[in-house]
């Protein structure tokens, strides 16, 4: 069996959670670490958003974080919605410290085409936010061309995840 990096299924971390044994130390993003006891590896512990209004769910993830690579390869690749979810929010919160990941994921998912699930898709979509056309990128000490250009970025993976989107719903036809 395939490591997992992320685990947000509640069956599954009721066991996890045993073997892990909080640090004191916290991560980039400023979550708590965890260290499990049997492989000694780290782990991080994040809370996220739930489906259900004002409510927040637990995951945990490996720590140093995976490659951007890796975590589009995770998305594209796992078994686990859980952990496809999961590679997809870290992705999303990563852009805002400035790591880019959209155009790789989307042209992963072109691809892959023929082969990616509508519920793959709908899971990459929703969680690695890719619904977004704004310009996600600095603006401070740009010139407009060059927050245009930023724009037009966005807009084009925007219409480009739309187009995957169609095509998708076609295969499935």
């Amino acid at each position: 069996m395939r490591k997992r990096n992320f685990i947000e299924n509640i069956s599954a971390l009721s066991k996890f959670r045993l073997a892990l044994r909080k640090l004191s130390e916290k991560s980039l993003l400023e979550n708590s670490l965890y260290r499990h006891v049997l492989t000694g590896e780290l782990w991080e512990r994040y809370e996220f958003d739930c489906t259900d209004q004002y409510s927040f769910g637990t995951g945990f993830r490996t720590y140093p974080y995976p490659e951007t690579s890796e975590l589009i390869q995770t998305a594209l690749t796992s078994d686990f919605d859980d952990e496809i979810i999961g590679a997809c929010r870290l992705l999303y919160r990563l852009e805002f410290i400035g790591i880019e990941f959209r155009e790789y994921l989307v042209k992963g998912m072109e691809g892959k085409s023929k082969n990616i699930s509508e519920k793959r898709f709908a899971l990459i979509y929703e969680y690695a936010n890719l619904g977004n056309q704004g310009n996600l990128r600095e603006i401070m000490n740009k010139t407009n061309g060059e927050i245009e250009e930023d724009f037009d970025y966005y807009q084009d993976l925007y219409h480009r995840a739309l187009e995957l989107k169609r095509r998708i719903n076609a295969n499935k036809v």
